[in-house]
C-alpha cells in the first residue's frame, strides 16, 4: 500500500485563522467567539495563524455590514451608511498576499462581514437581499481557491474537520513537492485524488515557468 502522502514526513500545515476564534478579544464590541472545537479536534495537528480583518479598524468599533450600492457592495456602518470601510479591509486582504502564499487553508468566523464564507448577510435598500462571502474570504476564494475554508460551525464536525486536515495535507505536500522539482511525480502519485483541487496544481505549474 502506498502512503498517503508524496512526502513521507509532512510538518504541520499552516492554518489562517479568524482571531476571534482563538478567544482573541478583536469584534466589534470588544468580545472574543472562542471556539473549544478549534483546539479539540485540531490541537497538535495544524499550526495557526490568528488574524482579524476588521481589528485594524479598532476595538471597540461601530459594526459594519455588506451593502449593495450604486458603487457595487460595500462595507458600510451599520447604524451610519456614511461609515464606508471597503477600501480599508481590501487592503488589508491585499497586505495578507505573504501570509496566504505560505497557507494551507483557512477556518474562518461565520456571517461575519469579512471571515463570513457563503453565510454573510448582504443588505439592499434596508433589508437582507441574500448571503454571500465576507470580503476576506471572497479574496481567499478568488486567489487561492485551493485553499481549503471551513467556519466555525463546521469545526463541531470531526468528519468535515477530517476532509479540512487532508485537503490542507494536500496542500503543503505539493508545495514542498514543487520546492523539490518534484511537481510531475507529485501529480502521478496523487492521481485521481477528489481531494486535490486543480486549481492548486495550475498555479504550481505557473510559478515553475516563470522561475524557469
Amino acid at each position: 500500500m502506498s502512503q498517503a502522502y508524496f512526502n513521507a514526513s509532512l510538518p504541520k500545515p499552516l492554518i489562517v485563522v479568524s482571531a476571534c476564534l482563538t478567544g482573541a478579544r478583536v469584534r466589534y464590541d470588544g468580545d472574543d467567539k472562542y471556539q473549544p472545537a478549534l483546539y479539540a479536534n485540531l490541537d497538535g495537528q495544524v499550526t495557526l495563524s490568528p488574524l482579524c480583518p476588521e481589528q485594524h479598524l479598532g476595538v471597540p468599533r461601530p459594526p459594519v455590514q455588506l451593502v449593495i450600492t450604486a458603487d457595487g457592495l460595500r462595507a458600510q456602518g451599520v447604524d451610519n451608511a456614511a461609515l464606508d470601510v471597503t477600501e480599508s479591509l481590501q487592503h488589508f486582504c491585499t497586505m495578507q498576499t505573504p501570509l496566504l502564499d505560505r497557507a494551507c487553508g483557512a477556518i474562518l468566523k461565520a456571517r461575519s462581514p469579512s471571515c463570513g464564507i457563503g453565510s454573510t448577510p448582504w443588505h439592499q435598500q434596508g433589508a437582507i437581499a441574500g448571503y454571500r462571502d465576507g470580503l476576506f474570504a471572497a479574496f481567499i476564494h478568488q486567489h487561492y481557491p485551493w485553499l481549503p475554508r471551513i467556519d466555525e460551525a463546521q469545526l463541531d464536525d470531526l468528519a468535515m474537520c477530517g476532509q479540512f486536515l487532508h485537503r490542507a495535507r494536500l496542500v503543503l505536500d505539493a508545495q514542498l513537492a514543487w520546492q523539490q522539482g518534484l511537481l510531475d511525480a507529485f501529480r502521478q502519485h496523487h492521481a485521481g485524488e477528489a481531494g486535490l483541487d486543480p486549481s492548486l496544481l495550475a498555479h504550481l505549474e505557473r510559478k515553475e515557468r516563470t522561475d524557469d
